[in-house]
């Protein structure tokens, strides 16, 4: 036998103090992977919440969005349809003039009202049907 008596004490008290000292590291590892996992319950509780309240503003916005496009295009329509209005009456009026005077400056002016109505006319049976276009000219 190597080991004496005093040997043997040394390695159960240095086994003791290993076993305490893993018994400790592993309470407070146990203790920090509670606390991480109620940091991680934590975070997807706020995710969650962000998450319902993302999808409620977007909502929202997608509602706020559908109401000024729909001013938008009552805006359009309003406008386009009255200056179809002022054309007319431009055209009405040159017409007449033209007609009363026989000047050929107001014959040539009472011409362009009518092209200017006929060509607002045209495009706006092109914004009316819906069709695509890069630009209206």
């Amino acid at each position: 036998m190597h080991g004496t008596f005093s040997d043997v004490v040394w390695q159960a008290i240095i086994a003791g103090g290993v076993t305490i000292v893993l018994a400790y590291i592993g309470t407070r590892t146990n203790k920090a992977v509670r606390e991480v996992k109620d940091m991680a319950q934590d975070a997807a509780e706020k995710t969650e919440e962000v998450k319902t309240t993302l999808e409620e503003a977007n909502k929202e916005a997608r509602v706020h969005m559908a109401e000024i496009q729909k001013t938008g295009i009552d805006t359009h329509t309003l406008v386009n349809h009255n200056m179809s209005i002022q054309l007319k009456l431009n055209l009405e009026l040159s017409r007449w003039k033209a007609q009363q005077t026989k000047d050929i400056v107001d014959i040539n002016a009472a011409n362009l009202a009518e092209a200017m109505y006929k060509a607002h006319i045209a495009k706006q049976a092109i914004v009316d049907s819906g069709v695509k276009t890069e630009k209206i000219q």
